[in-house]
């Protein structure tokens, strides 16, 4: 999605997930399912953690589905921190349009605000 909206004007794209698996599918689907081939988009880079360094942070930082797998409030309330000081500029979360996603958005909002 960003590749489309913005193309080669992105420096780079950081993928985390904490999943090993993931992380290589995704690279592997980049590569159009070719295990040596070059990747359909260039400079994106897949992690399994955010980098620990402070000064390290992006302009846009973006986390779909993940609050809603966290077990509590303070464990959401300690990654939304964490994203937040990750970015200089934007944080986008996405959740479902549920109850529950409402929910956890807005708990994210006054996490920021505070």
């Amino acid at each position: 999605a960003l590749h489309s909206c913005w193309g080669d004007s992105l420096k780079e794209m950081v993928c985390v997930d904490s999943s090993a698996p993931m992380n290589k599918l995704a690279e592997r689907l980049l590569k159009g399912d070719e295990e040596r081939g070059d990747p359909c988009i260039k400079h994106v880079y897949f992690r399994q953690f955010l980098p620990v360094s402070p000064k390290v942070q992006f302009d846009l930082v973006t986390a779909a589905f993940t609050l809603s797998e966290l077990p509590g409030v303070k464990d959401r309330e300690d990654a939304v921190l964490t994203l937040w000081r990750k970015t200089n500029s934007y944080l986008v979360l996405v959740e479902n349009g549920t109850k529950e996603g409402h929910q956890i958005l807005m708990e994210a909002r006054e996490t920021v605000l505070k």
